[in-house]
């Protein structure tokens, strides 16, 4: 679904029990479809606008089988229909009926190859009728009109036969020849003739008969040359001769005695008045209106060769039949414009050529005194249409050129045609050097179709009256490209931009600007997903830099302004705070980097111009390594009668910080800071070795000891003595004790004389840290103003250059919708000038 309508594949079904399956866009049929109908029949093949409408094939509830081209949901230009009883048409179409040029096999063998009109043949044709055996046994060939053999033609008979002459409503009917074959016995249609071989008629016929003026030849050479009558010679003269011709005052009458003629004759031709008011031969009558008629009659009709003079100055000169112009024949129009061509029954038809009095020039084939069929028209400026014709209006497949003053040719369309307007699909190459092939509907760009602007550029899509709208792809020359969707010839929805350096833009679209949610990938690894407003990031956004480091939060115009979080590629956060024009707008801890917020009466009270991408824990790194000595030394502390009683109760002389680590299961750091306390104590030497530090077994602090060993009524003699038989462990362990006990009598402990001294180191190594910070801090501000002050430069460069570039962008483009709408309203204006 599409903004709520079907959009793509999938399978719609009506009531009734019909189902369409195939391609939607925006709600409507288009592309491939299938669709079944409630009466069995189905159609498969192309859609437009909801409409069958391309090639396609139908298979009707009849039985009957249509394959070929459709337009706005009928049979139109070529295709072939095959009857369930297996007859067969192949050729052109109008509005579902035979029309054109098409040739029909009927399931027995005839073939009827010609022009039709309105599923009747219509025109020149050739039928040929065969036998059982396939054989040919009779062929006509000539005029047809509305499906009867109508104005000139030759029609060989199975017997062998031939006629060639008039036709008229299926009949021979008018001057024609008729070859009689070989034999006795010889047959017409609707009668016989008997008498030699190879008799020969010449003449005058009607409703199939010989009648009116004819010559029969025979075999043994005699001719016969005069009048007939419904195919006998029955007709009657009497009167004068002279020179084996009628000559002076005469009677004539026909072989059913009713009168023809009777006056005055001058060399075998009848002169004087007219009895019964039928004319019958060569004359002239003159009507009322000052109009006349000089030509031949046929028992009072106009028949064969005339001319008429009309009251308005208009002239024919040509063929009449039953008192109509029939055959062919030339006009001179009261207008100044000339035709000359076939007529048929009063009016033009067939082919014909139509000079217009201004220099317009038509010629090709007639129906009714329309132009209608194939024809070209030849505009006396130079412009020419070469093509199908319906009604007087272009329709079908035809090409029309424009040419310049020069004779040139500038603009040229090739393609179909309806009621006069482009429509379907065609061709059309401007005069500017742009080329559009697509669609059409009444004159314009509409469906789908491919536009190459005279600059390289290519837009290749769907259209709506002239203008981009719906999913099109436009490629420009410098290899730009755009996907996706359009409205009133501008982008607008959802679509993707690419650019020449490779950045991408995936996203929402109004009127040309990026606006809406969207994801701009550059071509370097970056990539920006979020919300855009007028061209610009705008409103809440993701950006991702190839190197890992993020920023998520709030931006305006282009910038990261308001609330934003940024954090490195080891996903350590940087920064969570306030932006203002890219900048961090918050104190921040250098340990943890959380913010905080600045004075509420003076908020730039604490505005720091912080780096985004600024290195990560070294002032944290160092505090870090403090608080763990000072932790280690409180442990130390703990595990130091421990450690002691372990090292006395081995046999090893010497102990290091990785052995001491190993024997009591803590790191190097409490190892080390325990070897210290030792040290102090007397139980390892204070000078350390490459071995390490020595254990003493017996202590060297005479004066402690023997302090000691008084209060406890001994000697060092008996010390020494218990201390070489194993004694003086408890001794050792004892000093220990007891100088916890002189510590904790001065209202201190180890541990608290271990922290004083660290903190007095970590003090003195803080105020030289901060002595450090403060002096870095002053060159970061600097460096950072610096760089600001460039990036600011820079960026409003590049601001600049960028809004300049798109607004020129926008002129040429709206320039180039101006442009074409106007030659679109020139073209419309020319074409409906030419229609006139």
């Amino acid at each position: 679904m599409e903004a709520g309508l079907f959009h793509g594949r999938g399978t719609l079904i009506y009531q009734g029990n019909e189902k369409y399956e195939g391609e939607f866009v925006f709600g409507k049929r288009e592309g491939q479809g299938t669709f079944s109908y409630a009466d069995g029949a189905v159609f498969e093949g192309q859609w437009v606008d909801d409409r069958i409408h391309g090639h396609g094939t139908a298979l009707f509830a009849s039985g009957n089988r249509y394959e070929g081209q459709w337009e706005n949901g009928r049979i139109n230009d070529e295709g072939k229909l095959t009857y369930q009883n297996g007859d067969e048409y192949e050729g052109d179409w109008v509005d579902g009926k035979m029309h054109g040029r098409g040739t029909y096999r009927y399931a027995e063998g005839d073939v009827y190859h010609g022009e039709w009109r309105d599923d009747k043949r219509h025109g020149k044709g050739t039928v040929t009728y065969v036998s059982a055996k396939g054989n040919v046994v009779e062929k006509y060939e000539g005029d047809w009109v509305n499906g009867k053999r109508h104005g000139h033609g030759k029609y060989v008979y199975a017997e062998g036969g031939v006629y060639q002459g008039d036709w008229m409503d299926g009949k021979m009917h008018g001057k024609g020849t008729y070859m009689f074959p070989n034999g006795n016995v010889y047959e017409s249609v609707g009668q016989r003739h008997e008498g030699g071989n190879g008799e020969k008629y010449e003449g005058y016929w009607k409703c199939d008969k010989v009648h009116g003026k004819g010559t029969l030849t025979y075999t043994r050479g005699d001719k016969y040359v005069g009048d007939w009558v419904d195919a006998k010679n029955g007709n009657r003269y009497e009167g004068q001769w002279q020179d084996d011709k009628r000559h002076g005052q005469g009677y004539f009458s026909c072989a059913d005695d009713s009168t023809v003629y009777e006056g005055e004759w001058a060399n075998g031709r009848k002169e004087g008045p007219i009895k019964d008011g039928l004319f019958h031969g060569r004359g002239t009558l003159i009507y009322q209106g000052n109009e006349k008629y000089e030509g031949e009659f046929v028992f009072g009709k106009r028949e064969g060769q005339g001319t008429f003079s009309y009251a308005d100055g208009a002239v024919f000169e040509g063929q009449w039949v039953d008192d109509r112009i029939h055959g062919h024949g030339t006009a001179l129009f009261a207008s100044g414009n000339r035709y000359e061509g076939q007529w048929e029954n009063g009016r033009i038809n067939g082919e014909g050529k139509l000079t217009y009095q201004n220099g317009d020039e038509y010629e090709g084939d007639w129906v009714d005194g329309k132009m209608h069929g194939r024809g070209t028209y030849r505009y006396a400026e130079g412009d020419v249409y070469h093509g199908e014709w319906r009604d007087d209006k272009r329709h079908g497949k035809g090409t029309v050129t424009y040419v310049s003053a020069k004779g040139n040719v500038v603009e040229k369309y090739e393609g179909d045609w309806v009621n006069g307007k482009m429509h379907g699909h065609g061709k059309y190459v401007y005069a500017d050097g742009g080329v559009y092939q697509g669609d059409w509907m009444d004159g314009k760009m509409h469906g789908k179709g491919t536009y190459m602007f005279p600059n390289g550029n290519v837009y290749e899509g769907e259209w709506v009256n002239d203008m981009k709208e719906g999913y099109g792809t436009l490629t420009y020359q410098n290899g730009e490209k755009y996907e996706g969707y359009w409205k009133c010839d501008k982008v607008h929805g959802k679509g993707t931009l690419t650019y020449t350096r490779g950045d991408k833009y995936v996203g929402d679209w109004v009127d040309a600007k990026k606006h809406g949610d969207g994801e701009l990938l550059y071509a370097n690894g970056d990539r920006f997903k979020g919300q855009w407003m007028d061209d610009r990031a705008c409103g809440t956004g993701v950006f991702t830099y190839q190197n890992g480091n993020r920023y998520e939060g709030q931006w305006q115009d282009d910038k990261r302004h308001g609330q934003g979080y940024f954090s490195c590629a080891d996903d350590s956060t940087v920064y969570e705070g306030e932006y203002y024009d890219e900048r961090v707008s918050a104190t921040y801890d250098s340990r943890h980097f959380r913010p905080e917020r600045g004075n509420p009466s003076n908020p730039s009270a604490h505005y720091n111009e912080v780096p985004l991408e600024c290195a990560c824990g070294g002032i944290d790194t160092q505090h870090h390594q403090m608080t763990l000595k000072v932790e280690a030394a409180d442990v130390a502390e703990a595990l130091l009668t421990t450690a002691a009683k372990r090292l006395l109760d081995s046999d090893i002389r010497y102990v290091t910080r990785v052995s001491l680590a190993a024997m009591i299961g803590q790191d190097e750091e409490i190892a080390h800071c325990i070897i210290e306390l030792l040290q102090e104590s007397g139980l390892l030497s204070s000078a350390s070795t490459s071995e390490g530090s020595m254990v003493r077994r017996h202590t060297h602090n005479n004066s402690q000891q023997q302090q000691v060993s008084r209060k406890r009524g001994r000697t060092a003699v008996d010390d020494d003595k218990q201390i070489r038989e194993g004694e003086g462990r408890q001794e050792l362990l004892a000093i220990i004790q007891d100088k916890d006990k002189v510590w904790r009598k001065r209202g201190r402990t180890s541990v608290d004389e271990r922290n004083e001294a660290h903190e007095k180191s970590f003090m003195e190594t803080s105020a030289a840290l901060h002595d450090q910070l403060t002096q870095m801090d002053r060159q970061i501000a600097t460096l950072n103003k610096q760089h600001d002050a460039q990036i600011n430069a820079l960026q409003q460069q590049h601001n600049k250059k960028v809004s300049e570039l798109s607004d020129e962008l926008m002129r040429v483009r709206e320039a180039e919708s101006t442009l074409a709408a106007q030659l679109t309203h020139t073209k419309q204006q020319l074409n409906h000038t030419h229609a006139k």
